[in-house]
């Protein structure tokens, strides 16, 4: 399966409210009507809220899209179906350089509990991209073999994905991020523990400048299942 991030920057003449209700309200229900997905979430940055160590996120959320496999996604996305519904109304909503599209791989390294529709959970996403003298093939190998079997044990963290932005469809040179991490706590408060305890502080925080560049972004959000099984 194929999780395509859009990060969406908000125009700017719109207020927050308006901003999330037209998202919400309008342009959800266009993705529905024109994209085959499995499953569809809202992640709505709380600008309140920041994550030390990460620059904070310059985007107002990411529409999150699933589809079976790579080729139905770039269809679709691409097809006129799309541009003529959910491709125009994105000038109602969101600033004029658009989206900023990653199409990735899940690698479940916490599965964590299961999710209903309706569960209130804290959720911290990040964009990462290798340092430089690195290859984004390299940062990838290192981030799923290296770094991701220290994180499991962490407290209070629930739930961590790793997504890989497609390396084989894509000119890595041409992709801001490498990837985009994914990690739930059951609220603020745990998350502030999660943070500060010393297996994140003294042993992940530290590995991440083996392979993460300058520029990672992130934000805490909320996030809202569209569509979920």
């Amino acid at each position: 399966m194929i999780n395509v991030f859009a990060l969406l920057p908000k125009r700017a003449d719109l207020s927050e409210e308006r901003f999330y209700r037209h998202w919400n309200e309008v342009h959800a229900p266009l993705v529905l009507e024109h994209l085959s997905v499995k499953r569809y979430v809202h992640s709505r940055c709380l600008p309140q809220y920041c994550i030390p160590q990460l620059a904070p996120f310059p985007y107002a959320g990411a529409d999150e899209l699933w589809f079976d496999d790579f080729e139905t996604a770039k269809r679709e996305l691409e097809g006129p179906a799309y541009l003529e519904g959910r491709g125009k109304d994105e000038a109602n909503f969101l600033d004029a350089a658009g989206p900023l599209w990653l199409f990735t791989r899940e690698n479940v390294v916490i599965s964590g509990p299961p999710v209903e529709k309706n569960t209130q959970i804290t959720k911290i996403l990040f964009c990462v991209k290798h340092k430089p003298g690195r290859s984004s093939a390299e940062f990838q190998d290192y981030w799923r073999n290296r770094h991701a079997p220290l994180v499991p044990g962490t407290p209070e963290l629930d739930r961590y994905v790793q997504c890989h932005v497609v390396l084989d469809t894509f000119d890595p040179g041409q992709t801001n991020y490498d990837g985009v991490g994914e990690l739930w706590c059951k609220d603020f408060a745990a998350f502030e523990r999660c943070w500060s305890s010393p297996q994140l502080v003294k042993e992940q925080l530290p590995d991440t400048l083996n392979f993460v560049g300058p520029n990672a972004i992130g934000m805490i959000a909320e996030e809202v299942r569209i569509l979920w099984p």
